[in-house]
């Protein structure tokens, strides 16, 4: 499974994405992504921790795509 398979199996699983939630910091964040055949870099799972900080429920189209790498900030 690809990064882009599992953050995208996060916006319609439920079960996983309470699971994604109760990462604290980005290792395990990073753990939890290997378990689900996916590798990620440092700052994707900061990003993603941020996001799934305090959250329930799916994930929006934009945010996904922020985390994923689907988005570029501009400054």
């Amino acid at each position: 499974m690809t990064k882009d398979e599992l953050f995208e199996k996060l916006s319609t699983d439920a079960d996983l994405l309470k699971k994604a939630g109760q990462c604290k910091n980005a290792e395990e964040i990073i753990a939890f992504a290997k378990e689900n055949g996916a590798i990620i870099s440092e700052t994707e799972a900061k990003g993603a921790l941020q996001l799934l900080s305090g959250r329930e429920g799916k994930l929006e189209d934009q945010e996904l795509n922020a985390v994923s790498g689907g988005m570029k900030n501009k400054c």
